[in-house]
């Protein structure tokens, strides 16, 4: 009876040591955010004297970002200059260190502690970017809103007295470089109301209030109308003006010829008497 019971516990003890183990190799993912720009920790647990090495894939090939042995610290050339693993690994932290984060460093990371059985933590990284503050313009009965520099690509839309349209056209475009979006809406509105254009995206809701000026802007075709307008009344004046001349001119003449002529008849008349 004895001799069973111990080996009852004996068994007892194996099964929660493997299923201990079981459970511990499984691996616990975690989501991290990031701001484009700035630096994020990726959490990864370990002991005094472990060998570990990150890893990622990228054009779906795995990439060893960094590894860490006996013989010191390895990298990854494209990460050699924006990775370390964190000083405190002797304290069990085997985090690594992410500068300068871009949009395209968004994707999966592990880390393999080298144990038996393996460890392995899976993070997941979250990158934003917050948009500019919005432009809005107003032209020839026209809005136009734009904000430039955000992810994810987000929505912008108009509010008209308070209430959403939906008559309004918008684009996005995606830098190639950057990854980061820019946004663009045009609204044209028929009478003065108050128009506010907002820009959403997960975290971030920016919201421009547009200010209409009093008198219309003049456009280019306006413009040139105004000149064809000016000239022809410069014209026409000119012409009017010419014409007093000639008519002035003229009655002037007259009198001095009607003056003459009654100068010689009165030399007439005092020659007879």
């Amino acid at each position: 009876m004895t001799r069973f019971i111990v080996t009852l516990l004996k068994t007892v003890t194996f099964l929660t040591m493997y299923l201990n183990e079981c459970f511990a190799s499984q691996p616990a993912t975690i989501t991290v955010q990031a701001f484009v720009g700035e630096k994020v920790l990726l959490p990864c647990q370990c002991k005094k004297g472990d060998t570990l090495y990150w890893q990622t894939q990228k054009d779906k090939k795995d990439i060893v970002i960094r590894s860490y042995g006996k013989n010191g610290s390895t990298s990854h050339a494209e990460y050699t200059n924006r990775t370390t693993i964190s000083p405190h690994k002797e304290k069990g932290n085997c985090s690594l260190l992410l500068f300068e984060v871009t949009v395209a460093d968004q994707r999966e990371y592990t880390c393999h502690v080298n144990t038996k059985p393996l460890r392995t933590w899976k993070i997941n990284l979250n990158v934003v970017a917050n948009y500019s503050s919005v432009n809005c313009t107003f032209n020839n009965m026209v809005y136009h809103c734009m904000a430039s520099g955000g992810y994810p690509e987000g929505k912008i839309y108009w509010e008209q007295d308070n209430q959403r349209t939906v008559n309004h056209t918008t684009s996005s475009h995606v830098d190639t470089s950057s990854l980061l979006y820019t946004l663009r809406s045009t609204l044209e509105v028929f009478h003065t109301t108050s128009v506010a254009c907002v820009v959403e995206k997960p975290g971030q809701i920016i919201t421009a209030n547009c200010i209409q000026d009093s008198a219309p802007q003049i456009g280019n075709d306006s413009k040139k109308n105004s000149v064809v307008v000016g000239l022809c009344v410069i014209i026409t004046l000119a012409v009017v003006l010419s014409v007093v001349v000639v008519v002035l001119h003229c009655r002037k003449r007259e009198n001095n010829t009607s003056n003459t002529g009654n100068a010689e008849d009165d030399e007439e008349e005092a020659e007879l008497y």
